[in-house]
């Protein structure tokens, strides 16, 4: 197998679910945060398979930019799924704010040898898992908690 087919394999897909929600299913609860989504997980797999095949350290970056993105719309489309989304409102504008910063440094690695040097570090890594981790984890939650009440 070609290094690096898998994850365009996976680009591929992501792209295409972002297509058929945008196109298909626009008016749906959701659809916005769940095709940001796709599309942030569509730039990482992508980035990672340029990666792999170009063997160019710009694609580092632009994978990382699309991995800091991806917390902030996975929050937002569990929270239109549990319908949790008023009650979380200032959590979510906290989470898209603190992204947003992530993100935008994230790619600042682009353009700043100091700034890349914490993005290719761990200190990049020890923030991406105590700030947005967590999120994950208190999406289970609300999850399990979901559907404990549909049941």
């Amino acid at each position: 197998m070609p290094p690096g087919l898998l994850y365009f394999l996976a680009s591929v897909g992501n792209l295409f679910l972002a297509n058929l929600v945008i196109f298909r299913a626009r008016r749906a609860r959701g659809a916005l945060p769940i095709a940001l989504l796709c599309i942030a997980l569509f730039l990482w797999d992508v980035s990672e398979a340029a990666k792999i095949v170009l063997k160019d350290e710009y694609w580092s970056y632009i994978r990382l930019v699309g991995s800091s993105m991806a917390p902030a719309f996975l929050w937002h489309f569990v929270l239109v799924f549990v319908h949790r989304e008023r009650a979380l409102r200032r959590w979510l504008v906290l989470l898209y704010a603190f992204t947003g910063v992530f993100t935008l440094t994230t790619a600042g690695g682009l353009f700043s040898a100091n700034i890349g040097e914490f993005v290719k570090g761990e200190r990049w890594n020890l923030v991406y898992l105590v700030a947005l981790f967590p999120f994950l984890l208190w999406s289970l939650l609300l999850l399990r908690a979901r559907l404990r009440e549909v049941e």
